[in-house]
Formats: structure tokens, C-alpha cells, sequence
């Protein structure tokens, strides 16, 4: 599991589309990295955003990405974090987001970064 440290904590206030960009770029550095340095080549994976009722004041996110490494075996790697409402800011479409995140997960594909050159 990765361990993000401050890659998540802006300066400023966030909107939720903004959020999904730095989730984003954090998962094709991750992979980026990982195909670097132990070889993995990742073919995408999965995106799960939640907020909790019992809760509700917090937003968790969970990558989950797959890869290969030699002789085909399989690799799982994972970032998971939790960050605070208060980074968001109060715009209509980032309060709507958040939001619907009570009522259900919002869950979308990973897909495998660019290789670097």
C-alpha cells in the first residue's frame, strides 16, 4: 500500500473536480515509479471515493491498481487515504459531489499511465 503524504494538502481550498485530477496524476506517478523501479506494468485499475454516515465528515479513496511482472505473475498495489471535507471549497458542483458520495461510492476505471521516457 502506498503511503501519500502531501500530495493532498493544498495550499488553498479544492474543488472535487480538482481532487480527481491530483488522484489521478498521483496514480500514473505511482505507476510510473513502480514500473521504474520493480518492473510492474500496469494495465489499469480501479477508483472507489466514499464518504462514511457514521462518517460523514472525511471522503476515503481507494485505488486499487493491477499490473505484471516477469513471468506474467500478477500485482496488486494500492493507495488509500482519507482526507477532510474542509479541503474542499463550497462551490455548487463540489458540495453536489460530495454530497452524493453519502448515498453511494463513486467508482470509476484507472487507466495505465503513459510510459515516461
Amino acid at each position: 500500500m502506498a503511503i501519500i503524504s502531501t500530495w493532498l494538502k493544498p495550499k488553498k481550498k479544492i474543488t472535487f473536480d480538482e481532487f480527481i485530477e491530483r488522484l489521478s496524476d498521483i496514480a500514473d506517478d505511482f505507476m510510473n515509479k513502480e514500473n521504474k523501479t520493480l518492473g510492474i506494468n500496469y494495465i489499469g485499475g480501479d477508483c472507489i471515493i466514499k464518504r462514511e454516515k457514521n462518517s460523514p465528515k472525511k471522503i476515503i479513496v481507494n485505488i486499487e491498481m493491477y499490473g505484471t511482472v516477469e513471468n506474467d505473475n500478477w500485482k496488486k498495489s494500492q493507495i488509500k487515504l482519507e482526507r477532510p471535507l474542509r479541503l474542499f471549497t463550497d462551490d455548487e458542483n463540489t458540495v453536489s459531489a460530495l454530497n452524493k458520495l453519502l448515498k453511494e461510492p463513486l467508482k470509476f476505471k484507472v487507466e495505465p499511465p503513459q510510459k515516461e521516457n
